[in-house]
């Protein structure tokens, strides 16, 4: 088992929003999503997937209770995959959407392997880089949104 360290970027928001975990390699998508919810304070109550490549990684019972169908998503269940079966190198990447209606995209990064672990309790938040969006605030435009008022309010 190697300890990965990975950084997480929300994509096209400025400034830039990034968090720094480590994982264990052997952890499955599923609960990378789980890690990535708890370090961006996010609730886990929309749906998502990862692409790798050309294939899409999701929680399947989930995406099918909402009413897509196996042909539709033509995705694989993210429980079945570890890191280790998507991240072979440093450098490698892989994309995970969060929320199909705000649609927030994030590129996942593998930054370093450790493949001597020093028993650390994982997952474990190295870093982060300014504030993570409010659920259901309307994607990016309406997160902009939502900081210009802000930004107006302070001036006044």
């Amino acid at each position: 088992m190697a300890t990965y360290t990975l950084k997480i970027t929300l994509k096209e928001i400025q400034p830039e929003i990034e968090r720094t975990v480590q994982v264990s390699s052997e952890s499955s998508l599923y609960l990378l999503h789980h890690i990535i919810q708890q370090a961006m304070g996010w609730e886990s109550s929309h749906l998502y997937h990862f692409t790798v490549g050309k294939l899409n990684f999701g929680d399947l019972r989930l995406l099918l209770m909402d009413g897509y169908d196996e042909m539709e998503l033509n995705a694989e269940d993210d429980k079945n995959f570890m890191l280790e079966d998507v991240f072979q190198q440093v450098g490698d990447s892989i994309d995970y959407l969060y929320d199909f209606g705000d649609y927030w995209e994030h590129t996942i990064e593998l930054k370093f392997i450790e493949n001597d672990p020093q028993f650390l309790a994982l997952p474990l938040l190295l870093n982060g880089k300014n504030a993570c969006p409010p659920e259901d605030c309307g994607g990016t435009h309406g997160y902009q949104e939502i900081k210009e008022i802000l930004k107006d309010r302070k001036s006044t």
